[in-house]
């Protein structure tokens, strides 16, 4: 004969505790933005000069004495033009005789 088991009052026993870990992957982007100016700079160096010259000038001055003494009226020949002087006159000049010739010349 065939006899059914008896069944007994179960036995709970403690819960096992499972992990299950799922990764999940998402994409941050970060965004870091730089920028770059270029400045040019142009220097402009102003260069002075002040070119000097000093000219020379040679001049010639013909004369041409014709019996000049002491106490005498000679005669001058001064640049082409003949001119009657006394020789008194012009001796305290002849350091600056071309001045006082041109002055006698000029019609003084």
């Amino acid at each position: 004969m065939y006899c059914r088991p008896k069944v007994l009052p179960p036995i709970i026993h403690p819960t096992i505790n499972r992990e299950n870990h799922l990764i999940h992957h998402y994409v941050v982007p970060h965004i870091h933005p730089s920028h770059t100016t270029t400045f040019n700079h142009h220097v402009y160096q102003c260069q002075r000069y002040f070119p000097y010259t000093e000219p020379t000038v040679n001049d010639a001055l013909h004369q041409d004495l014709v019996g000049f003494g002491p106490g005498q009226d000679r005669y001058l020949v001064f640049n082409g033009r003949c001119q009657m002087i006394h020789f008194l006159e012009v001796l305290p000049y002849f350091g600056g005789l071309r001045e006082k010739l041109a002055s006698i010349f000029k019609g003084k």
